[in-house]
């Protein structure tokens, strides 16, 4: 068996002056943008095709040794943006 790396697909990360942090994509030439928090943000910088979802599980594990709360944000994050196809 194989190891799988994460990347995301087509995503842009732009953070505005106030703060805010966004995430852009093109679709079918259409143009989203949508809103993201820090932690999504981090997951996401972690996707860089040189890690895996366990590489990066881990990571947090080692910031933060409480496994309900890695498991509400990294792994629930993969769930859905595995869905909507914006990291494989």
């Amino acid at each position: 068996m194989s190891t799988k790396y994460v990347t995301t697909k087509n995503l842009s990360i732009i953070k505005q002056p106030n703060g805010e942090i966004l995430a852009q994509s093109i679709v079918n030439n259409t143009k989203y943008r949508f809103k993201i928090n820090q932690v999504a943000l981090d997951i996401l910088l972690l996707c860089d095709g040189m890690r895996s979802k366990r590489d990066i599980i881990n990571h947090f594990m080692n910031i933060d040794n409480d496994a309900a709360k890695v498991t509400k944000y990294v792994v629930n994050f993969f769930d859905l943006a595995e869905k909507t196809n914006y990291v494989s």
